[in-house]
């Protein structure tokens, strides 16, 4: 925050206010530069504030305004980021193969920025109905155990193999998920495997803290980080 001056409506010296949301391992780049503005004061993250940070490790995201009329970079940012969504910037890349290397803003450069650089393919894979726990077939196992067995390797194998592995009750008015095998291209169940949630997912999954969602997510992010992939689910 930059405050020159305690007129609001003082038109030589307006009220300056930047926000940086960043990733807490990202402090060093994200406020370099910061502290050194003329007149700036810097308010940092802390139990004495609002302010907190973001999840994302390689984001770092910032809103810069001021009190003098319309923003017009701010208008013009959500203007491309409307045509984005619509995918309407996809054939305006020119040379490039992802829109985010034709159009920079910092709002785009998320996690998913290393993949239009590095992207190795792009891939379509069904998306799975949600494992149903009471049709694992381990009549040899505890409720406990079987639980601990679908986060150690059962889940994986239902996305490897999906409603037709032979551990699982398949009903005929199911629709038929036969897995990733055949679909993720070049990928191995080890692969898989090394993609899995994490452990703390999948066990508040379990207990139902956590959506089926966030499962598909996490599969989908490790993935993609790991393979250099882009992937979506049809």
């Amino acid at each position: 925050m930059n405050y020159s001056g305690t007129d609001r409506g003082e038109e030589k010296n307006p009220r300056q206010e930047m926000w940086l949301l960043y990733h807490e391992d990202n402090e060093q780049y994200a406020v370099e530069g910061v502290d050194t503005m003329i007149g700036g004061t810097t308010r940092r993250s802390g139990s004495d504030n609002m302010i907190d940070y973001i999840n994302d490790p390689y984001s770092i995201s910032f809103v810069s305004f001021h009190n003098r009329g319309p923003v017009e970079a701010l208008t013009l940012y959500q203007r491309l980021r409307d045509m984005a969504d619509r995918g309407q910037l996809d054939p305006m890349a020119g040379k490039y193969r992802d829109y985010r290397q034709a159009f920079a803003y910092p709002e785009w450069y998320d996690r998913n920025i290393r993949l239009a650089f590095q992207i190795k393919s792009r891939i379509e894979i069904p998306r799975p109905p949600e494992l149903d726990i009471g049709r694992v077939k381990k009549s040899e196992m505890s409720e406990g155990e079987k639980k601990n067995f679908i986060k150690q390797t059962g889940l994986d194998t239902y996305m490897w193999r999906g409603t037709m592995w032979e551990d699982y009750e398949f009903n005929d008015e199911d629709d038929v998920f036969d897995g990733w095998d055949r679909t993720l291209e070049g990928i191995t169940f080890t692969s898989l495997q090394q993609a899995t949630p994490d452990p703390d997912l999948k066990s508040r999954w379990l207990a139902g803290q956590a959506e089926w969602d966030d499962i598909l997510q996490a599969y989908k992010e490790n993935l993609e980080d790991r393979e250099q992939l882009q992937i979506s689910f049809e």
